[in-house]
């Protein structure tokens, strides 16, 4: 299991027993044959409410069912605290009893998993030096930049894009990949809304790497202008598809505020409270 959902569910207050769903029916889809509205018009309705998303924060409850070691599954769930601030930094948090276990995080530059479950351990590699062998030694089957795409809260780019159309009537944009040896991103966007109800993640092969499923929008409350149209998805159900895993995020009461503190975005001062003595460069060839 990837390094990330190892330890968290390591962190976790307690394995419950596995839910294991049935095969749902093949339900019939009605074919949608309209042409797609140009891209510069969509993408005006989607940045609409990512506007007043350039910050956020919101306490989150994440729900991990993955393979155990013993040829089942297991559910285990965390609490955590999420953090972001446009374009590119990233905090979340793993919290149990008020002690901080774990935090995952990025900045303009870098990204980092430190590990506080047992002896203070911090892995790093910067954005640019990203590779697939990297980030799977990270934990994460995709570009540490494709985190906030995932979660559906960056505007979609300006360029123009083609729009495609799928049988059900919801309209796909494909984005190319951030680097070589990355694959191509997918947002599934629900026309008369313009939300987004699915993200895909493709690898180098185009493989399907990552899925994630939005749903249950609601308001994200801005500090500075209380009738914002920002919204973002409360839960958020991811799909790992090499490692069939499912992780379920709930978001609870997400905000704006007119400040974000530096710290949670600051490498140095998070290794520095945290006490970790042991850092592993994953930018060194040897790591990889």
């Amino acid at each position: 299991m990837m390094r990330v959902l190892a330890i968290l569910a390591a962190l976790s207050a307690a394995a419950v027993s596995a839910c294991c769903s049935g095969t749902r029916p093949a339900e019939s889809v009605p074919t949608n044959h309209a042409p797609p509205p140009p891209y510069a018009s969509l993408a005006s309705r989607y940045n609409e409410r990512c506007a007043r998303l350039e910050k956020l924060k919101a306490p989150v409850t994440l729900v991990i069912d993955a393979p155990d070691d013993k040829g089942g599954r297991r559910k285990d769930q965390v609490e955590a605290y999420l953090q972001f601030v446009a374009p590119s930094k990233v905090s979340l948090r793993v919290d149990k009893v008020g002690q901080t276990l774990a935090v995952l995080g990025s900045d303009d530059t870098r990204f980092w998993w430190i590990d506080l479950s047992e002896k203070p351990v911090a892995y790093v590699g910067t954005h640019a030096r990203a590779t697939p062998q990297a980030a799977a030694e990270f934990g994460i089957p995709i570009h540490p930049l494709d985190l906030a795409d995932v979660l559906a809260i960056s505007p979609l780019p300006m360029e123009d894009r083609k729009v495609g159309r799928m049988a059900d009537g919801t309209l796909m944009i494909e984005m190319a990949s951030r680097a070589p040896g990355w694959g191509p991103r997918r947002v599934y966007i629900d026309e008369p809304t313009a939300l987004p109800a699915k993200v895909e993640v493709r690898d180098a092969g185009g493989g399907l790497a990552l899925r994630a499923v939005l749903s249950r929008f609601v308001q994200v409350e801005v500090e500075d202008d209380h009738f914002a149209p920002a919204r973002c998805a409360s839960r958020v159900e991811i799909f790992l598809v090499r490692e069939d895993t499912r992780i379920t995020l709930s978001v609870a009461s997400p905000e704006n505020p007119s400040a974000m503190k530096p710290k949670p975005f600051d490498f140095e001062a998070l290794v520095g409270a945290y006490g970790v003595d042991r850092t592993v460069d994953l930018d060194r060839e040897e790591t990889r």
